[in-house]
């Protein structure tokens, strides 16, 4: 046995375990065991036809041709978010939750006052003036407080002034008193 048959025996092989996996068939092999010359070819050409239908994968790109766009295999979706292919009880579940939801929001933002109604000429200018005005607002606060801290200290400094003043009356008093 050359190694040109032992390729086309291993290629037959190959081929009749794809057929089988396909088709779910047990064995795809002759009652007899041997294989006629015409059935051969005939398994070629089936094999070379299969493996040229299934060699086309398109991982990245989108074909654009319509011979290959007949290639194309959709992937099922999968997960909670899948419209027709669910697993289980709760996917389902979970799917009709999901759409109850989108149908929920589409309701709410057709019905929304805000998007029927048009905006004041003027929205941008009360947007760009309100983070102006946040930061005036933040120092005059500042400026405030340090007014309130400066008068404190000077009504301190008043009220020290004027306890002395009046001590001193006071001590006036006494000594005049005592005289």
């Amino acid at each position: 046995m050359g190694l040109s048959e032992a390729a086309e025996n291993r290629k037959e092989r190959l081929a009749a375990l794809r057929k089988q996996v396909q088709q779910g068939a047990s064995t795809t092999s002759n009652t007899n065991g041997v294989d006629t010359k015409r059935h051969r070819q005939e398994s070629d050409t089936e094999s070379a036809v299969e493996t040229s239908a299934s060699a086309l994968r398109f991982r990245n790109y989108q074909p654009e041709t319509d011979a290959l766009k007949d290639y194309v295999e959709t992937a099922p979706i999968v997960g909670p978010h899948a419209k027709h292919h669910v697993d289980t009880v709760e996917g389902q579940a979970e799917t009709i939750k999901h759409d109850a939801l989108e149908a929920e929001e589409a309701r709410n933002k057709e019905l929304d006052l805000t998007n029927l109604a048009p905006k004041k000429p003027n929205w941008d200018l009360k947007r760009d003036l309100n983070k102006k005005l946040e930061k005036l607002d933040r120092k005059t606060k500042k400026a405030a407080a340090n007014l309130v801290r400066q008068r404190l200290k000077a009504s301190k400094d008043i009220s020290m002034a004027a306890d002395a003043t009046e001590a001193s009356i006071h001590a006036a008093d006494e000594g005049d008193s005592d005289e």
